[in-house]
């Protein structure tokens, strides 16, 4: 499963027109990120009725729910579940570290380095997004235009953007919460009894962009 983002490359260059540099307030962000042992919050397709939860909990296990699945990393055994609820299957493959990048662009720091963010560009502009001032900056290096909206505040990434195949996906975190608690069950999820592992189709098309060309 791969779960990426797109751009072309930009000039590094100082600030100007406007433009204010990003790099301290990512870096307090990263630093938030590092720090919690939980992060809680909503996320899903700017203009949706009805957003959907996810959870990142220390050492190494997340949750989500997707498009209808429901996303696990079990930390314990190192496997990482996509299950669909009304069907009773799911796909499981190994992998020691979360991929929260799949659902969750721009919070992979939370586990670990952050490569999207660490080829962010420094060169940023306030803009309005989701209802709040934002900063808005570039991901360099990769194959579409997206911009990732940090939040003035914490830092941590508000939405992002990418435009692919002729469309644009933008993407909303509200609520994001540092510290709070979690279930017990999603820090060592497992398939319930009688669900049968089989291969399900990837969670949504815009992911499947989001993790080419790096």
């Amino acid at each position: 499963m791969v779960g990426w983002l797109a751009v072309g490359l930009l000039a590094l260059s100082s600030p100007g027109d406007g433009a204010q540099d990003v790099r301290g307030l990512l870096a307090r962000g990263q630093a938030n990120l590092r720090q919690a042992r939980t992060v809680v919050g909503l996320f899903g397709p700017k203009g949706a009725k009805t957003l959907q939860p996810f959870e990142l909990i220390k050492p190494a296990s997340f949750y989500a729910r997707w498009r209808g699945y429901e996303v696990y990393h079990n930390g314990e055994r190192g496997m990482q579940y996509v299950y669909d609820p009304k069907r009773n299957v799911y796909m499981a493959y190994e992998s020691r570290t979360p991929r929260v990048d799949l659902v969750l662009f721009g919070y992979q720091g939370f586990f670990g380095p952050d490569p999207a963010m660490q080829a962010l560009h420094p060169a940023g502009r306030r803009v309005r997004f989701d209802g709040r001032e934002c900063l808005q900056a570039r991901v360099r290096g990769l194959n579409s235009a997206t911009d990732v909206f940090l939040d003035p505040g914490s830092g941590l990434v508000a939405g992002w953007s990418l435009r692919t195949g002729g469309r644009t996906v933008v993407m909303v975190y509200r609520d994001v919460a540092l510290g709070a608690p979690v279930p017990q069950a999603h820090r060592a999820w497992t398939p319930p009894r009688g669900a049968r592992r089989t291969e399900l189709p990837f969670p949504g098309p815009e992911q499947a962009e989001v993790g080419k060309g790096r």
